[in-house]
């Protein structure tokens, strides 16, 4: 298996920046879920979807921040989804203040949503949420974009706690401190040469998260790679010193018999 093997093919993917239709709507709620909905799964290119949000967690507005005149804030997450509508794995790669990374972190564990019939066939599915939150209800926006400018302009001095990073950005090259080849079932011997090409987050820590199949067409292929990948463990990745999340690929070729 000489792609996976080799940590120097690992290459940066596009920016995680699906195209967003703006949609607004208020729930008179005591926090906010802003979610949004866009779909990364399975070889199939990103797509807008709808994506039914069925129950959640509320946790109240955090009253230090409330106190020091921040009534709103803002939490961006990658989110796996199982295909029975329950959160698998997640991240949060952005921020207004600490304290909403943890608002969202106490909500992803108990959010509940129904998928459409075209991606709950597959496996968990990877998807952007953002949210919003706010003293007095919730905003739903799939504007993300628009909605952090807007809230740091407004709020000072909120500042936009980044913690997606770039491979070109890093400090050092990734470092593949531990790698496992894919076990090949009998099944998959008649694809020698096939190819597949798994899009995936390293977090803090170095971990594997979240793969997802980028490029081809071999389900049982893209299944035992993503099996071998999550076992990976790189070197912490640093931006200016700093822990960081970064995306990247990598390219799996079955072997001859």
């Amino acid at each position: 298996m000489p792609s996976a093997a080799n940590p120097t093919n690992i290459s940066a993917p596009s920016r995680f920046n699906p195209t967003r239709t703006p949609m607004k709507a208020f729930v008179p709620l005591a926090t906010a879920l802003a979610a949004l909905i866009c779909l990364n799964a399975h070889a199939a290119p990103p797509r807008k979807t709808s994506l039914e949000i069925l129950s959640m967690a509320n946790p109240p507005f955090p009253q230090h921040l409330s106190q020091r005149g921040i009534l709103e804030g803002e939490a961006e997450v990658i989110v796996s989804i199982n295909p029975d509508g329950r959160t698998a794995d997640w991240l949060v790669t952005a921020c207004t203040d600490p304290a909403f990374e943890q608002m969202a972190a106490e909500i992803l564990p108990t959010l509940e949503c129904r998928l459409p019939p075209s991606t709950s066939r597959n496996g968990p599915g990877r998807i952007k949420l953002h949210f919003l939150f706010e003293t007095k209800g919730v905003i739903i926006s799939q504007n993300a974009s628009n909605t952090v400018d807007s809230l740091i302009t407004r709020i000072t001095p909120v500042r936009r706690i980044n913690k997606l990073g770039t491979l070109r950005q890093l400090d050092h090259a990734l470092i593949l401190r531990h790698s496992v080849a894919p076990h090949y079932p009998e099944s998959l011997h008649e694809a020698a040469g096939a190819r597949v090409i798994l899009e995936f987050l390293i977090d803090e820590t170095g971990r594997v998260r979240m793969p997802v199949l980028h490029t081809g067409d071999n389900q049982l292929l893209a299944h035992v790679a993503t099996d071998a990948l999550l076992d990976w463990q790189f070197a912490p990745p640093t931006r200016a010193g700093q822990p960081v999340i970064v995306s990247a690929r990598q390219e799996f070729v079955l072997p001859p018999k």
